[in-house]
């Protein structure tokens, strides 16, 4: 069995790129972890310096972690260590507020993009993607955390594993 390496930067990497550029945080760097099965994890960071008379930043792979800055929403990282070269890093178009306080286990988007779900400890949470994050219906009841969720191809049912 052949196990692909995983590259994971911190959440809000491209929410911080912009606020260490025109100085609206202290913050100089953000973290970045590659795994692979068999392998020694690596928990690296970026730096993240501004260019003096610029709104330009010059990015810094450290301890293990490669990084090229193709723009403020991508990035490539690479990751000797591990066997990951050039993994480009896209951050996300949209982000949806979670209606429960509990972190977001798993989520689908329906086929024909007019829902998403996604799951949250024991609940189902199913939304509208056109009506930014109403919640449309809560599915409770499952006896352990909903760990994976899925819309059928038909988009008329949901499915997930505990």
């Amino acid at each position: 069995m052949i196990y692909l390496p995983q590259i994971c930067p911190q959440p809000d990497w491209h929410n911080l790129i912009p606020e260490i550029s025109d100085h609206s945080t202290t913050d100089t760097s953000f973290w970045v972890s590659g795994y692979r099965k068999g392998y020694t994890s690596i928990h690296g960071s970026v730096k993240v310096d501004r260019v003096p008379g610029a709104h330009k930043v010059d990015i810094q792979g450290q301890d293990g972690i490669d990084v090229q800055y193709i723009n403020s929403r991508t990035l490539k990282v690479s990751c000797t260590q591990i066997g990951a070269k050039d993994i480009t890093i896209y951050a996300p178009r949209k982000e949806w507020k979670a209606s429960l306080s509990k972190p977001i286990l798993a989520i689908d988007v329906s086929s024909d993009n007019r829902l998403y779900a996604y799951t949250q400890e024991q609940h189902v949470l199913v939304a509208s993607v056109q009506q930014e994050g109403e919640t449309q219906m809560v599915m409770k009841g499952h006896l352990s955390d909903v760990t994976t969720i899925r819309f059928f191809p038909s988009n008329q049912g949901i499915y997930g594993n505990i």
